[in-house]
């Protein structure tokens, strides 16, 4: 016969180790859905060729002022900024370059990648 002293400290093992792993099980199932909004990959977001002029650089908000050509289905031809997020590529392009690039159309802005310096003709 089991001591009742034995009994509850059982019960309170049990009772201890159960709270546990469901407490471990929910903090785990809530750090994979915090995981599960990050924002995704360039891939998933529309993306547009677009080729232009380089009219300003301004390496303190890594952006650039570039003349773009029209882009079909997306915009007509104009001068705006564009973000750049690669600092290697932003530090290489100066006024008057002729690029081309991948336009990423992403919900928190717009910014470009891949960007081509064009060999002068």
């Amino acid at each position: 016969m089991i001591p009742a002293g034995d009994t509850v400290t059982d019960r309170t093992r049990l009772r201890f180790a159960l709270r546990t792993f469901c407490g471990t099980a929910l903090l785990c199932g809530a750090l994979l859905a915090a995981c599960s909004k990050l924002a995704p990959p360039a891939a998933k977001f529309p993306v547009y060729k677009m080729r232009g002029t380089v009219e300003a650089v301004h390496t303190d908000d890594k952006s650039a002022s570039i003349d773009s050509e029209a882009i079909p289905g997306f915009m007509d031809a104009m001068t705006m900024e564009y973000t750049i997020r690669d600092s290697a590529a932003l530090a290489k392009l100066k006024p008057k370059d002729k690029i081309s690039a991948d336009l990423i159309i992403a919900p928190d802005g717009a910014y470009i990648e891949n960007v081509k310096i064009e060999p002068a003709k």
